[in-house]
């Protein structure tokens, strides 16, 4: 018998799984085109994102970081580390402006799989009674991120990609517009994202209803600025 956490998981995962597939069906419908040379482009940013932050992750242990520090820092990287990434992709690989709509597709395409392994890999967690697993779930409750192991965290993980998406999208058009934006969309990244890891504890409600209000209006605005 699975245990709910299992059941949720195996339920969110096709609708996490969707969730680019209705963006793409929404570009469609914006008349927005999709092409597979900037949707490649998107998971390579991704993957370039999350190798920039490596050396900062990986040293901070080594000079002494606290371990509460270390979580911080990590989320703080996010705006830097990925808009900068993007903004140069924008500049310098995008080609035509209209392309930017499959650039954050493909780089939101990757998170939805990121985030999936993720999910089913804090199941194996959750499940492990070694010591370094009870090591790692302990970490976690001092990180605050034990309320991703709870029954509903994966059916609330959906609405997290919804929103993640959009912002990916919403920031790639935004940048395309004018890649000055960045001055604005790195900010905006990095605390967007604290805040959530912050609201998560509290309440996932409340969390995801931030999330989706702010990549939303994100997301809206990338979409008239494009197609006005």
């Amino acid at each position: 018998m699975f245990d709910r956490y299992t059941r949720n998981l195996f339920v969110a995962a096709p609708l996490t799984l969707a969730v680019p597939l209705l963006f793409w069906l929404l570009g469609v419908q914006l008349g927005l085109p999709f092409a597979w040379q900037p949707f490649t482009l998107g998971i390579i940013g991704w993957l370039a994102a999350l190798v920039l932050r490596m050396p900062f992750i990986l040293l901070f242990p080594k000079i002494g970081v606290e371990e509460n520090r270390r979580t911080v820092l990590t989320i703080l990287l996010s705006g830097p580390s990925e808009e900068g990434v993007r903004v140069l992709m924008v500049l310098f690989l995008l080609g035509a402006p209209e392309n930017a709509f499959a650039l954050g597709l493909g780089w939101a395409t990757v998170e939805v799989f990121y985030s999936l392994i993720q999910s089913f890999a804090l199941r194996s967690l959750s499940q492990r009674t070694d010591d370094k697993a009870l090591r790692a779930r302990a970490l976690m409750q001092a990180q605050g991120m034990e309320r991703s192991m709870e029954p509903g965290a994966p059916l609330w993980g959906v609405l997290e990609r919804v929103s993640a998406t959009a912002g990916h999208i919403g920031f790639t058009l935004l940048l395309a517009f004018s890649p000055w934006l960045v001055l604005l969309t790195a900010p905006i990244h990095s605390t967007a994202n604290f805040a959530i890891v912050r609201l998560v504890r509290r309440s996932f409600f409340v969390a995801e209803l931030t999330a989706a209000t702010l990549f939303l209006a994100i997301f809206l605005t990338g979409i008239l600025l494009t197609v006005s």
